[in-house]
Formats: C-alpha cells, structure tokens, sequence
C-alpha cells in the first residue's frame, strides 16, 4: 500500500497508527501501479458523480448513496473517477478547508486541526483526507470539475478543467486557474481569481476582491463594497450595490460600477484616457465605464467629464483636462499642467498633488459658475504639509479664474486655500506671460495669479476670502 500501517515506526517494533488509521481506499500510486500494468477504468463513476462526506462518521456518499462507514470518523481515501461532470461537495463542514482538485492534490477537512485526520503514528497524522488520482496519460476524464466549500474560511484550488468553484458562507479563496471557470464566493469577504480562460466571478455578499485573469471575463461584485480587476482580456465588470472600485485592466472592457459611490481606476494606462462621465464613453470604441461618481486615471493627457452628482476626478502625470460639471466636485490635477473647470456646485480645485507639489506647473483653476463656494487649493496639510508652486520663482503656478469674492453679507464666494499663516504671504499685482492679476508669493515666490483682480481687492487677513491648513 502507499500508506503502511507502520508509517515512520522501526521494521522491530508493532504496528505505531491508531486502529482506523489505515488507508480507506487504493490511494493515487497504488491506483497509478495499477493503471499502468492494466490500463484505467473510465467506466467507473463516468457519470457526473457527487461526492459528499459525513462530519459525524466520515462516511462517503456518491450521489446519495452512503458507501459504508468507516471507523473512527476518518478519511483517508483517494477518489478515481472516470468520467462526467463531477463535484466535491463540502458544504455541511464548519471548519477551514483547503480543497485542491488537481490531480495528484489532496484537500484538507480541517486546517490546522486533526479531526477526521488518520493518525499513522509517532506524532504523523495524514497530510489530508481526500486525495485526487494522478491522471492516466494526461486524459482529462478522471478530473473533478467542481468543489463547494462549507461556513468556515476555505481555499479551493481548480484545475484544468471548467471549474465551478462556491466557497458558501466564511472569507474564502477560489483559484480557477485553467478553464473556462465560474467562482461564487458566497457569504462574507471573499478573494476570487479566475486564472486563464473566460471566467465568470461572483462575489456575492461581503466586500469582495475579484480577479479576472487573462481572456475574457465578467465579474460581479454582488453586494457589498468589492474591487474588481479586469486585468487583461476584454472584460464585462458590474460592480453591484455598494461601494466599488474597479480597475478594467488591458482590453476594450464594459464596466458599471452599479449603485453606491463608484471608482474607475485606469492608472495603469499611461496614455491617453478620456471619459464622459454622464454618458459613459471613451475614447477607445467598445470601451465603456457607466455609473461612477469617481475616477484615478493615469500618466497621459487625459481628459475627464464629471456627471451632476457630486464627484471626484484624480488625474496622474501628463497635461490633463477636468470638468466637474454639476455636483460638489473635488478635482485633483496631479503632475502637469492642467486645466480645472468646476462647474455648478461647491467644488475643490487642486492643479497639483502632495507629492508633485505643482513644481514646474502652469495649472488653470476655474470655477465655471459663480454663486458657489469653491476653494482655490495653493497648498495641503496632507502629506506633511505642502505648499504648491514654491521655489520656482514666476514659471510655475495656478492660475485662478472666474475667483468669487465675498461682497455683501450673506453673499456667497469663492476661497483660496494656503499651508500655514498669512504672515508667510503677500499679494501684488503681477503681469506674468500676458496674465495680469494679483499675484499670491510665498516668502517672495510666485504661487497663484488671481486674474482679473487687483492685489488691493485681496485680504490674506480675511477668513472669506482665505482660508489656512
């Protein structure tokens, strides 16, 4: 047998495993001797055949029908199954899985733990429960197709075949590898990855991480608030109710991030990206991206079109365009020199970021509208403090347009937003590349043109028009 009953004892000694320790079963190099003197059986089991397991005795059932009861409540046994479509169903266990359909793998019925583990003596136990027969010349009929987890937090593997993989309730694992697989992760928080092939991934409820793979996939995140990874292939990505952040990865993909308050990430694409928001179009046809309030592009030009909801819009290196549209928006232009328009609604207009600083940027700021409450940022808290467009001297700024100044009580207007006090500040007017304004300096460096306004219109003492982080 493959497994003595003296595993790891001396030939003087007696038998070391406990009495129902024994091999339940030809386990898979016996079965592969076997087969390779005889030939393999394809007729056994060649029908689609469900394989079951008691928690309480450890008897198998093949479709139903219990195959006796072994002693001891152990598994020990390896599975040959000749042909069909052909399932591990573990869905009455309570305890971590570790489920592995490829041939010549083992799933374990208790990670971590030892019941219904046979015990082979001197402190070894069984590595696992179940084993998967080697296959016959590489012929696919033997293999198990699909595997359902039970309530614990499981990890199911697939293979190469198309695999239907459902962890069921507990943060599970689900691997489809090869194949064109479907993967439902079930209850709770659950980690998906279909492998190559054209998968079908399912988060269902719980806040769910969803990976396509390479081909052509479609994921959905169910309930919850899931991120879904299209990664290459053209893909189909609904990210459901909640919150979601989806990333389509290489290829035309059709992404909807469903109802709650959605992000498009295309930070990976370097080039140029462009997306109007309301209708979901972009540049590249067969492309699409509906339903997102929120989206992080890349190092190209882009240019992005917010919806009238409230949104907000994060674009990478490279000269970019933004439009808030309607909504209070918070547009962050990142790296290069960009272009802000706001639109209706209080937005927060940032041309740079913490990291790049708006060195070496010329960035347009813009309201787009007046009666709202838009803050003009020249510099964050975040990231330790930043004040943008220093120590540059005149050739890197914002250029502020359409600035709202407080008038009257009650009035609605704009503000501008600085690092630190106003004793770090003046203001005076400035002619800069034909754009005449006051000039907002940090300790005697050009940061911000106001245009159209004079320096004495300004007060850096006055909270309606300042405001300090």
């Amino acid at each position: 047998m493959t497994y003595r009953s003296y595993v790891g004892d001396p030939l003087s000694g007696g038998y070391s495993n406990e009495a129902w320790g024994y091999a339940q079963s030809l386990m898979m190099y016996d079965i592969r001797a076997i087969q390779q003197m005889y030939g393999a059986n394809f007729g056994h089991n060649a029908t689609g055949t469900t394989y079951t397991f008691s928690t309480t005795t450890g008897e198998m059932s093949v479709n139903g029908v219990g195959q006796g009861t072994p002693g001891g409540n152990n598994i020990f046994r390896t599975i040959w199954d000749g042909n069909g479509i052909d399932t591990y169903n573990f869905s009455n266990y309570n305890t971590n899985l570790r489920v592995n359909l490829a041939p010549g793998g083992w799933s374990d019925l208790d990670v971590g733990g030892n019941t219904q583990r046979a015990y082979l003596g001197n402190g070894n136990y069984a590595r696992g429960h179940l084993f998967n027969a080697l296959q016959f010349n590489g012929d696919t009929r033997s293999l198990i197709e699909n595997a359902y987890g039970g309530s614990g937090n499981d990890r199911i593997y697939g293979n190469s075949a198309n695999n239907y993989l459902r962890g069921n309730d507990g943060n599970d694992y689900l691997y489809g590898y090869d194949g064109n697989d479907s993967l439902n992760g079930g209850s709770g928080s659950d980690y998906l990855s279909g492998g190559t092939g054209n998968d079908y991934l399912y988060g269902y409820d719980g806040n769910d991480s969803l990976y396509g793979g390479s081909s052509e996939d479609y994921l959905s995140g169910g309930n919850g608030n899931d991120t879904l990874r299209g990664e290459s292939g053209g893909d189909r990505i609904y990210g459901g109710a909640g919150n979601d952040w989806i990333d389509g990865g290489y290829g035309l993909d059709r992404m909807d991030g469903g109802s709650g308050i959605d992000t498009l990430d295309v930070r990976f694409w370097s080039g140029i990206y462009e997306l109007d928001m309301n209708t979901g179009e972009t540049n590249f046809a067969g492309e699409t991206a509906t339903n997102f309030e929120n989206v992080y592009t890349g190092a190209g030009n882009d240019k992005i079109t917010g919806t009238s909801g409230a949104n907000s819009i994060n674009t990478g290196a490279g000269n970019d365009t933004l439009y808030g549209e309607n909504g209070n928006d918070t547009l962050t232009g990142g790296k290069g020199n960009d272009y802000l328009v706001g639109g209706l609604g209080d937005d927060y207009l940032n041309g740079t970021d913490y990291s790049a600083q708006g060195t070496g940027e010329r960035d347009i700021l813009r309201s787009g509208s007046f009666g709202d409450r838009d803050i003009f940022v020249l510099g964050e808290r975040k990231g330790g403090g930043r004040v943008f467009y220093n120590d540059n001297g005149n050739s890197d700024y914002a250029l502020i347009k359409d600035f709202d100044v407080h008038n009257f009580v009650g009035d609605v207007a704009d503000k501008i937003q600085l690092l630190g006090s106003s004793s770090s500040y003046s203001i005076a007017d400035v002619s800069v590349n034909g754009v005449l304004g006051a000039g907002i300096n940090f300790f005697g460096d050009l940061i911000g043109i106001v245009q159209d306004f004079s320096a004495s219109s300004l007060n850096l003492s006055d909270s309606k028009q300042f405001i300090y982080v």
